[in-house]
């Protein structure tokens, strides 16, 4: 029986696996898989953050411009009393001004320097002004804090008047007939300030409401981050006649506290549009939501119904 003779194999290939430079290519490809997924991760998150603390800066502004507009609006309206078109004596009684005084001086909206503004610990950043609001609300009220109204005359008496009976018996208002008792309003004296300062560790800007007990309430932050702001008033500097059928109007950043030489208004001015510009920077969550070189600018327009005057739109 013939045997059969294999083939030969004279080059067996021995098997072997990765090379040392094909195991550092393998490895430099996977760490860069790796840092472009951390870096897509974390510039994800960075987006995600920063698109969240806009929202929350938003919403916080939003919260803000409803408060002082509608603050604005109200100021100065005590029922159908108008405080932007009569004057100081037109307030027959002041008793408990300490309260927050009704006529010294006699505005609806006042400017003034922020220091008086410590309580809860607050610190005011005296470099901003503050601005206050005051008017009636139906909200009930103690004796110091409650003002009676008709549409020609404001008072408060510093006395239990709940009723129209009580108005009339107290002779509050100098009411002459039983004509003018529609007229008659029974209010609490309604008074917020806007300040810009820090509480504890956050600076921002702050609403504070005067108490019953004729002190400032603790500080209410209603957007954090706000460095600055400015604050610029639109009037009424002429109502329509017969050869200029539209008012006229002056925009300035000072706030006017008494009437121009020659006029026989001893009251000043209100404002119809009070234009605020509120400037912040900073990070985490604040108003700038960004780097600290990142400044952002936030604007608030807030409309003074009993402003315009000529319209006499405060009721």
């Amino acid at each position: 029986m013939k045997s059969k003779r294999l083939p030969q194999f004279t080059h067996m290939q021995k098997m072997h696996g990765f090379s040392l430079i094909e195991f550092l290519v393998a490895s430099a490809l996977s760490m860069i898989v790796l840092i472009a997924a951390t870096s897509g991760y974390f510039s994800t998150r960075t987006l995600n953050n920063t698109a969240s603390e806009r929202m929350n800066a938003q919403q916080d502004l939003r919260n803000a411009a409803n408060m002082i507009t509608r603050d604005a609006r109200m100021a100065g309206s005590f029922g159908c009393f108008n405080m932007a078109t009569h004057e100081a004596k037109d307030v027959l009684q002041d008793k408990g001004a300490q309260f927050f005084s009704l006529k010294d001086p006699f505005l609806p909206v006042k400017e003034v320097g922020s220091s008086g503004f410590t309580e809860g610990g607050f610190v005011p950043d005296t470099k901003n002004k503050a601005l206050i609001f005051q008017y009636g609300t139906d909200d009930s009220a103690n004796d110091a804090t409650r003002v009676v109204s008709s549409c020609n005359v404001l008072a408060r008496t510093n006395t239990a008047i709940k009723t129209i009976a009580d108005a009339r018996a107290a002779d509050a208002l100098n009411i002459a007939t039983d004509d003018e008792d529609g007229t008659i309003s029974i209010m609490r004296h309604t008074v917020n300030a806007y300040v810009i300062g820090t509480a504890g560790s956050q600076k921002g800007l702050f609403r504070f409401q005067l108490d019953d007990d004729g002190t400032w309430s603790n500080p209410q932050l209603l957007m954090k981050g706000v460095d600055s702001w400015t604050i610029n008033y639109t009037y009424i500097s002429q109502c329509p006649t017969g050869t200029v059928p539209e008012e006229k109007f002056e925009q300035t950043n000072t706030f006017k506290k008494t009437n121009p030489t020659g006029s026989t208004v001893t009251t000043p001015p209100t404002p119809v549009l009070i234009s605020l510009k509120l400037k912040g920077k900073g990070t985490n969550g604040d108003i700038a939501a960004g780097t600290d070189n990142n400044v952002q600018i936030y604007n608030i327009n807030a409309n003074v119904r009993g402003g315009n005057t000529c319209a006499d739109r405060a009721v």
